[in-house]
């Protein structure tokens, strides 16, 4: 392990720690706990909603009861007044009671009182009689008329509520109940730091039911005319309130709850649950760098150094990718499956160069005894029948028929040598490369109609071996009968060049071009078998083959030789470095 980290380089580690760090961890972190801070939030938000609408409907059941209750007071109390009025002895005679006003005066736990005289005198009813009281109206305080009823507030330590209804034209029937006495609240089961007040319209408290009245609540409320809900932290205590209003009072009843304890312990502590996710999410990190480091990063080496072998750099799988046992194992098995290839395509090749050698010579004497034998034989029969036409002038019927036979023969001479410079380039042999190359670019573009090919030589010109010059010249010769058969193409360009280390050759076109196959064992089932030819021949002179091409865009191929005296090794045989061809084109 410490080997491996001195051949690959501690810095290019940390590197990678750093940048697997910056580039994952923190940003999945980051977004974990932005997730967590707003899930949080919404989830608390969602939770004092949902306190507050409870808290709502309870302020609103808490209200219809107060009013209830406020209206069978009033109506009690017109009760009472109806019966003082038909039994006005009653007003008159001290100690003579009514039986049923005990139980209707029940509900007055302050007191009746009878007011005359605008209030300046008052009777006060002790449950058995009447008896005479004082009794002062606030400032500005009315007493009601007609079928009018009327009440006021009076402030204290326990604010009370008096009603006043008329009884006739000069006395007035009041009764007086403390606020607290409304309402069943001991239903509620709240308790302090709970909240359960009533307020005037201004929002001052008139009468606290349940726990203190925070000090400056009067002075944060704004209240809206029918009620609502909303949140206020006074201190160190955050409370959800709700708030309706009470129609005959003008004022509010107010209902509140401190949030802390109104959720449980485990509402709060779930709050915070998805923070537990960071460790395993960096847990699942270190996993995934292992695997990444152990596993996936020496499989993508692996392949990487595979795809080479597919271009004959065997040695690829030579270098250890690392990783666990395993893939180690694989590439050595990898690499012996390899090596037994490589040798057999090794053998194959020379198998192959023996064939090729074989046909190139094969081809010579063909064209040798063509040109030896039935060439000269019809050149022969071409005068003869020269000869025989001017012996039979006069007969224009049989005069005709020679000249048609010499056309024929004319026809077959040039139709054998061109064959014959096929089968055996002369120019090729007697003059050299470009030569042979000029005259095989003049003889397409002279036979083919609609296409024009054109030659063009750079750099500094010379010889190379005939093996070297005979593989070029049928790369050319292929690749200018790809052009005539399959490209469909007006214009074709061949180019020779001779750089100080190397030499390129490029056959390009403008025609419909094609989807070039991803490696050279794509070729043969492809049915691409000249393209093929072409790639044998490049790597068997040690020169490396690059084909480009896409629909439509024409097409490119691209040979590249380097000099025998830059490969190190005789111009006339092929080389390792022939196994490197580059396939496709970049």
């Amino acid at each position: 392990m410490m080997g491996r980290f001195r051949k690959l380089g501690w810095e290019g580690r940390r590197g990678f720690l750093v940048q697997f760090t910056l580039t994952t961890v923190v940003p999945l972190g980051l977004v974990l706990v932005a997730f967590t801070v707003v899930a949080t939030a919404q989830h608390q938000q969602a939770m004092r909603e949902l306190v507050a609408r409870r808290d709502l409907r309870t302020a609103r059941l808490l209200a219809r009861l107060w009013e209830v209750q406020w209206a069978e007071r009033e109506q009690t109390l017109w009760q009472i007044a109806l019966a003082l009025q038909e039994h006005s002895e009653v007003r008159n005679q001290q100690g003579h009671p009514l039986r049923w006003l005990p139980l209707f005066a029940s509900v007055f736990d302050r007191g009746l009182l009878l007011l005359q005289e605008e209030g300046e005198k008052a009777w006060a009813w002790d449950g058995g009689g009447w008896y005479r009281t004082t009794f002062a109206l606030p400032p500005g305080q009315t007493l009601p008329v007609g079928s009018e009823s009327a009440w006021f507030l009076k402030e204290g330590a326990e604010p009370e509520i008096w009603m006043m209804v008329p009884v006739d034209a000069s006395t007035w029937l009041a009764g007086g109940f403390t606020l607290s006495s409304l309402g069943t609240y001991g239903a509620l089961a709240l308790e302090p730091p709970a909240l359960l007040a009533v307020t005037d319209a201004k929002g001052r408290p008139l009468m606290v039911h349940i726990g203190p009245w925070p000090q400056g609540w009067d002075e944060a409320f704004a209240f809206s005319q029918e009620g609502g809900i909303s949140m206020h932290a006074l201190g160190d205590e955050e409370y959800v309130i709700a708030y309706v209003r009470l129609s005959p009072l003008e004022g509010y009843l107010v209902l509140g709850d401190p949030w802390n304890a109104t959720s449980s312990l485990w509402l709060q502590a779930s709050e915070w649950i998805p923070l537990a996710l960071i460790p395993v999410l960096l847990v699942s990190l270190a996993l995934l760098w292992l695997v990444t480091r152990s596993v996936v990063r020496p499989l993508q080496a692996l392949e990487a150094r595979a795809n080479a072998v597919t271009w004959g750099d065997v040695d690829a799988l030579a270098e250890p990718v690392g990783g666990v046992e395993e893939i180690q194992r694989l590439q050595r098995t990898l690499h012996h499956m390899a090596e037994k290839i490589y040798r057999a395509h090794r053998n194959l090749r020379s198998y192959l160069s023996a064939v090729t050698a074989g046909q190139e010579e094969e081809r010579r004497r063909l064209a040798r005894e063509l040109h030896d034998e039935t060439l000269q034989t019809l050149i022969a029969l071409q005068q003869h029948l020269q000869l025989a036409a001017q012996d039979l002038q006069g007969q224009p019927a049989v005069e005709n028929r020679l000249l048609e036979l010499q056309s024929l023969v004319a026809q077959a001479v040039q139709d054998l040598r061109r064959l014959i410079r096929n089968l055996r380039p002369l120019y090729l042999e007697e003059l050299g490369l470009i030569p042979a190359l000029e005259t095989l670019v003049r003889e397409v573009s002279d036979q083919v109609e609609g296409l024009q090919v054109d030659f063009l030589l750079q750099g500094r010109p010379r010889r190379l071996s005939p093996n070297e010059e005979l593989a070029l010249y049928r790369i050319v010769q292929e690749a200018l009968n790809n052009v005539v058969r399959h490209a469909q193409a007006t214009q074709a360009q061949v180019v020779l060049a001779f750089d100080p280390h190397q030499v390129r050759l490029e056959i390009r076109d403008n025609g419909r071009g094609f989807r070039v196959p991803e490696t050279p064992a794509d070729l043969a089932p492809l049915g691409h078998y000249g393209l093929l030819g072409m790639q044998e021949r490049a790597e068997r002179i040690g020169a490396s083959l690059r084909l480009h091409s896409e629909p439509l865009q024409g097409t490119l191929v691209a040979v590249t030789l380097p000099y025998a005296e830059t490969q190190g090794k005789p111009a006339s045989g092929g080389n390792e470095a022939g196994e490197q061809a580059i396939w496709p084109m970049p």
